[in-house]
């Protein structure tokens, strides 16, 4: 019966303080001003329908506007519509912008004062001569709207200098300068206090006061309850009962900003005012905290997660009364199902990465890299199943590294072992981190709170991991696969009963998405349907043939046959999921295009297309499906954590500690790692795990760009070990270790040229992978050559010397 409660949309209504109704009371008002009227109060209301994501409306008023020739000062603000209305095309936007700042350098124009106010609200913030000179010379008005556009270069004395207006003689200034404030996402702790100083002298009834009154109640950072917030509120809600049309315009803006349910009703009898640009601003206040409520989970959906989590611990406990053996923990008597094993490969895979950044790429981008990493997948199959599963399921092994040793020596096995650790503790780190704040997003938390929910996700799968080994790991993979897939095709088939249909299927090539060519010589270009296949095939091959991971679970089958049939499982289930996942990407687009009341305030459908779907899943999901959701996001990221740390855990266990443990045992054997010390590793891993969760936040880019500019730097070194250990002849140690260098720094190189060099275009994410397995493979079986076998150690660090110089002329270069 749960799946026939009141769909998505209903679903949140109910307690919403600005239902259905009032909201579409409020967009008809907007409509009708923009339509109905004309000048300034027009140009209003086509800002506040954008800034509510009603773009193409206001965008199509306004260049019929343009086509009548506007003139001064009129022009200025169908330019500044014309800015909003462009979205990312840069090209239109500096073309307006261009005009806007030509208006204001004219010496003769009579709509400079315009010119430079746009600016301002626009958050220019170039520094000419002229701006600087008004800033310091001009006088009323033009001075202040001078300053404000200085002050936007984000530096503390050009916000101080607008400061200082707050002291001027005249009460316009002070209310120009407090309103310039009022706009800025945050100011300084001396800026609020020369504020609320400069409010406190300020005389009832003058002109400039309800600009001081905006702009300390949206910048005070106390609660409800502290003085700024109740003086404020009680004096803006007296300006919206008897203010004149500027005080209510300027009330219903700071309400718009932080108002809350409590302001609806009277900003619900402005709809009424005589004023029409009035109704315009009290509609927008209305739209804007309808869209800041959030309906958040309730007890069943707690229930539901909740239950989840005592599952997983309860599958956990289970399964360690049956540890008997190391074999039996690490790869669960090398005698699972491969239709089990592949469906484990592919849920630990996928992680919350791909479940949330999947339909955010899509979104946001288009499905140029979709189409491409589903081509590619068979070609995966052939190389992975044909070629290397059966060069690792020949040896009888625990660990995948112990191959390296056998072809290339212990160092090589160490450096294998140690790049594979790398690899997992960033990549689950990442997926903790990624999980925890969206979470916090769904609720409306502080961002304080991101590093508890990672302890206590952490906790959960590193307790039913280390109790369990991997035949646990592998069997709740199999639910969390049910979880996820279940939770994406629901939020499919709401979406098509909300919308009556499948309206949200698009028919064309959205406006937004990047124009992606097949192929293209321009590094900078983000996505290319070529550049899709590239990256995924590389990431498919490298995980399938070096990583622990993947190898762990070939080994836990009987022979190389089933460890194929197993890989074939998971590149069907990632086909079909993939192709889940890029429709629920499709049908959230749909959706919040088509209902843009339903996306977060302060975020586009865009820019903030990673978070639609947890947005979509905490508010508008039936109660209860919003939980079982939420606890297949969950399941994606603990499907990774559990996978990674039992990983982890052998390679430690047995390229580390039993690989160097020199006491042997009365039959002269060398004992190995028992399951507590096990189980007590996996603790530790988790604990690492947390820690290093908190460092991924300061890594630019969507949620797969973040992966490849992370992930991504082992990875490829990684598999070239293997490249080198088992299919080219004559690769050495040496070759080896330095080629894993070069690759490295490529890796990274890339990733984060922009950053290096300064310049102002990245490189796209997709040849990260690729460009560092071409370095490495290069560089590994050219110094392969170099004769080191049966030289001295002195020759051999001179040899590696000589080989690393140019890694470090290109760094000298780079930080020169």
């Amino acid at each position: 019966m749960l799946l026939l409660a009141p769909c998505s949309g209903l679903a949140a209504e109910g307690a919403s303080a600005v239902g259905p109704e009032l909201r579409e009371q409020s967009i008809s008002v907007l409509r009708r001003t923009l339509h109905e009227t004309d000048g300034w109060v027009k140009v209003h209301a086509a800002e506040l329908l954008i800034g509510n994501n009603y773009v193409e409306e206001a965008r199509a008023a306004f260049e019929a506007e343009l086509e009548k020739d506007p003139a001064p000062p009129f022009r200025i603000g169908v330019w500044r519509v014309l800015i909003q209305a462009a979205g990312n095309d840069q090209e239109l936007r500096r073309q307006y912008l261009d005009k806007i700042v030509a208006a204001f350098l004219d010496s003769a124009g009579t709509d400079r004062v315009h010119a430079v106010e746009t600016l301002g609200k626009l958050g220019y913030a170039e520094r000419s001569p002229e701006l600087k000179r008004v800033a310091e010379e001009g006088e009323g008005s033009f001075q202040a709207y001078a300053r404000w556009v200085v002050a936007n270069s984000g530096e503390a004395e050009d916000e101080a200098l607008l400061a200082e207006l707050l002291d001027a003689g005249d009460s316009d200034v002070r209310g120009c300068a407090a309103y310039a404030l009022r706009y800025f996402n945050v100011i300084r702790d001396d800026t609020f206090e020369k504020l609320s100083q400069a409010l406190s002298r300020e005389p009832e009834g003058s002109s400039g006061r309800v600009y001081l009154v905006s702009a300390l109640y949206v910048h005070d950072k106390g609660n409800d309850y502290s003085r700024h917030r109740q003086e404020g509120k009680v004096a803006l809600l007296e300006y919206l009962e008897t203010g004149n049309k500027d005080e209510k315009n300027e009330a219903c803006a700071a309400l718009a900003e932080v108002g809350d349910a409590d302001d609806v009703g009277i900003l619900t009898t402005l709809l009424q005012d005589p004023e029409t640009d009035v109704q315009a601003h009290a509609a927008n206040a209305l739209f804007r905290i309808g869209r800041r409520e959030s309906r958040g989970l309730s007890w069943p959906d707690w229930t539901v997660i909740a239950l989840y989590g005592a599952f997983m611990l309860g599958f956990g406990f289970y399964f360690s009364r049956k540890q008997t053996s190391t074999e039996e923990y690490f790869l669960a008597s090398r005698n699972m199902n491969p239709n089990l094993i592949g469906i484990s490969m592919f849920a630990t895979l996928l992680s919350t990465i791909s479940y949330l950044g999947s339909p955010g790429e899509v979104i946001k981008h288009g499905p140029m890299s979709a189409v491409g990493n589903i081509l590619i997948m068979p070609f995966v199959y052939l190389v992975a199943g044909y070629i290397l599963i059966p060069a690792v399921m020949r040896l009888k092994i625990t660990s995948a590294y112990e191959i390296l040793e056998a072809r290339l020596g212990v160092q090589v096995r160490v450096l294998g072992a140690v790049l594979f650790m790398m690899t997992r503790l960033v990549w689950m780190a990442m997926l903790t981190y990624i999980a925890a704040k969206l979470l916090v997003e769904m609720l409306d938390w502080s961002e304080q709170r991101i590093p508890w929910v990672v302890v206590v996700m952490g906790l959960v799968a590193v307790v039913y991991t280390a109790l369990g080994g991997l035949r646990a790991v592998i069997i709740t993979d199999l639910f969390q696969f049910v979880f996820l897939v279940g939770g994406a095709i629901l939020t499919v088939v709401l979406i098509t009963v909300e919308m009556g249909g499948f309206g949200w299927v698009p028919t064309q090539w959205a406006p937004h998405w990047d124009v992606q060519p097949l192929f293209s010589w321009n590094f900078t270009t983000r996505v290319t349907m070529f550049g899709a296949m590239a990256a995924t095939f590389c990431w498919w091959i490298c995980t399938a043939g070096s990583d622990q991971v993947a190898i762990q679970r070939y080994l836990a089958t009987r022979d190389a046959k089933s460890a194929r049939r197993a890989f074939l499982v998971n590149a069907i289930a990632d086909v079909g999921v993939m192709i889940l996942l890029y429709l629920v990407g499709f049908a959230l687009l749909g959706l919040f295009l088509a209902q843009p009341h339903m996306i977060p305030d302060g975020r586009s459908p865009i820019e903030g297309a990673d978070y639609l779907f947890p947005r979509y899943i905490a508010n508008y999901l039936p109660i209860g499906v919003a939980g079982l959701v939420i606890a297949a996001m969950f399941a994606a990221a603990m499907s990774s954590l559990d996978s990674g740390i039992n990983s982890i855990v052998t390679v430690i266990s047995k390229d580390f500690i039993d690989r160097f443990r020199r006491k042997k045992g009365r039959d002269g054997e060398v004992p190995t790692i028992n399951v507590r010390l096990a189980r007590i590793l996996a603790l530790l891993i988790g604990i690492a795990v947390v820690l290093l969760s908190s460092l991924i936040g300061i890594v630019p880019g969507n949620i797969i760009e973040v992966t490849n500019k992370t992930n991504g730097l082992f990875i490829g070194p990684l598999f070239c070990l293997f490249i080198l250990a088992l299919f080219i002849p004559g690769s050495t140690s040496f070759g080896t270790i330095i080629g894993a260098v070069y690759g490295f720094t490529t890796a990274f190189t890339y990733a984060y040229w922009d950053a290096l060099t300064g310049g102002s275009h990245a490189l796209s994410f997709q040849w990260i992978l690729p460009a560092a397995l071409v370095v490495n493979l290069l560089v590994g079986v050219s110094l392969s050559r170099v004769p080191t076998r049966g030289r001295t150690r002195g020759t051999i660090i001179a040899w590696g010397v000589i080989a690393l110089a140019p890694l470090v002329v290109l760094y000298a270069w780079l930080f020169s």
